[in-house]
């Protein structure tokens, strides 16, 4: 995927919400400073997901992988927290995911969204981010071993939630200065509808459709007041 090109900038349409800084404090409004390791769009302080990811199998079953009978199983301690900037469809889908995910592992080129085949995605493209419960901490080593195994075998992560598919990367699929976190390499994820004519609609995409994290957090409590 070397061959492609970075995206042109997007200028902000007057119907789009200004982008949340990162880390929003939704009590009061503030915001912290942006770290300087972090992707533009980089993840919000809110936690919107805490559990483990269980590798089943892989797909196709017996794939000639080294060492993949190891790196089935189950990760622990593994936080999901959205962009700064993030989708409502996408905030809702992440608000249903079970404790356990499901997963199994893929070839990465075999799940690679079309919308991904003409350029190469950045922070304004990932649905959610995946890393260990505590940022600043070190990446666990389960983690780890887990995200260089599919990062050195070309492999991404698969769950089904009903007709939604949610997509899980490593951070090297990014472009070069979106590929860390704290210096740390990452997992990123999208959410993917597998139903009939929307079967490659990523219900992330689309600047239009992206407001700040705090705007989604009103929308989505007066929804369900």
């Amino acid at each position: 995927m070397s061959n492609l090109r970075e995206r042109e900038p997007r200028e902000r349409d007057n119907g789009v919400i200004k982008e949340a800084q990162l880390g929003v404090n939704t009590k009061n409004g503030a915001a912290p400073n942006k770290p300087d390791s972090y992707p533009p769009n980089g993840p919000a302080e809110e936690r919107v997901w805490q559990g483990s990811i269980e590798v089943l199998d892989i797909v196709p079953h017996g794939g000639h992988y080294e060492g993949v009978v190891s790196h089935l199983g189950l990760y622990e301690r593994i936080s999901a927290h959205p962009p700064s900037k993030v989708s409502l469809k996408a905030y809702e889908f992440s608000k249903q995911m079970a404790e356990v995910l499901q997963c199994k592992l893929h070839p990465l080129r075999e799940q690679w969204p079309e919308n991904f085949q003409t350029y190469i995605p950045d922070g304004n493209d990932v649905g959610l981010y995946f890393y260990p419960k505590k940022l600043l901490e070190r990446p666990s080593k389960k983690y780890s071993t887990l995200l260089k195994f599919i990062t050195k075998n070309d492999l991404m992560l698969k769950t089904c939630m009903g007709d939604v598919e949610l997509l899980i990367f490593p951070s090297t699929q990014l472009r070069a200065d979106c590929q860390t976190l704290n210096d740390n390499f990452f997992m990123w994820g999208v959410f993917r509808h597998v139903n009939g004519n929307l079967s490659n609609q990523l219900f992330y995409f689309g600047f239009l459709q992206r407001g700040s994290l705090r705007h989604i957090l009103r929308l989505h409590i007066e929804t369900i007041m």
